[in-house]
């Protein structure tokens, strides 16, 4: 602490009430003091060190104020930060951990909708082939069916033609044998439509049994998750340079140790001089 007799302020001065009105006073003469020529420079120096002098006072008169006071102060902080401490690494932690969990169910979410809708695509593409296959089948079958009435009939014809009553027998059972494989061919044609739809529908089963379950999304009361991007450097050399930012500290060593004996690309160093007090 600056002992009172160094302070070059009356003692009967340093006291709360009188600083406040030494630096009021202090304020109101130097509001309008510019230095223009050397008498206003001898003012402005020694109105400068009245108001070095004032500084002084104000420490003299309020650090001890403000030690007592810190005290309880400091004691309160250090119990809340060592609370803090203690409560808040596990606060952060489980917040991290319950973000990390809702964001790894929203993917697999995202990602079961995604395979629910490629599904059901090539479900509809089954069906439609399926439905194709079928009803060329049973084109092909109705086809076969009119080319056998064709040739029955033209069986037929060629008998009403024969003498020979066994010949024209002959050739109506022919024309009847036409027929009935004909019909044949038609019930295997509907048993061949009846195994391509229930493929279709035996693999269109197994897609819906492969079909990942969505889960609903998670809500908690109180909160909701929002995006929170960071950058984390992984390789200092690589960062651009839009990214970074002069070191202050390092350039204030730089002018102290440099001064105007060496330039540097993208600052200069230049003397900005200070009023210092002589002893």
């Amino acid at each position: 602490m600056e002992d009172k007799t160094t302070v070059m302020i009356p003692a009967a001065d340093l006291e709360p009430n009188k600083i406040e009105i030494l630096v009021g006073s202090f304020t109101i003469d130097t509001a309008l003091l510019r230095v223009t020529d050397r008498s206003s420079l001898e003012y402005a120096n020694d109105i400068s060190q009245l108001g070095k002098n004032i500084i002084k006072a104000i420490g003299v008169v309020y650090d001890p104020l403000i030690a007592k006071a810190r005290q309880p102060w400091d004691k309160f902080c250090a119990d809340k930060r060592k609370l803090l401490a203690r409560i808040e690494p596990e606060v952060k932690r489980l917040d991290q951990e319950a973000a990390a969990y809702i964001y790894e169910e929203k993917r697999k979410r995202l990602a079961a909708e995604e395979e629910t809708r490629r599904l059901e695509a090539e479900k509809k593409r089954l069906q439609e082939q399926a439905i194709l296959e079928a009803q060329k089948r049973e084109d092909e079958a109705r086809h076969q069916l009119a080319l056998a009435e064709m040739q029955a009939r033209q069986e037929e014809r060629r008998a009403q033609g024969l003498q020979d009553e066994r010949e024209r027998e002959k050739a109506k059972f022919e024309a009847e044998r036409i027929r009935l494989d004909a019909m044949k061919d038609h019930v295997k044609a509907e048993a061949d439509v009846t195994a391509i739809l229930d493929k279709a529908a035996e693999k269109e089963g197994a897609m819906v049994a492969a079909a990942p379950k969505v889960e609903e999304k998670i809500k908690l009361d109180g909160q909701v998750q929002r995006d929170h991007w960071v950058a984390e450097v992984i390789e200092a050399d690589l960062v651009e340079r839009e990214f970074c930012s002069p070191d202050p500290k390092k350039l204030a060593t730089a002018a102290v140790r440099y001064r105007d004996t060496k330039k540097f690309p993208g600052f200069l160093i230049v003397n900005r001089p200070l009023m210092m007090k002589t002893k």
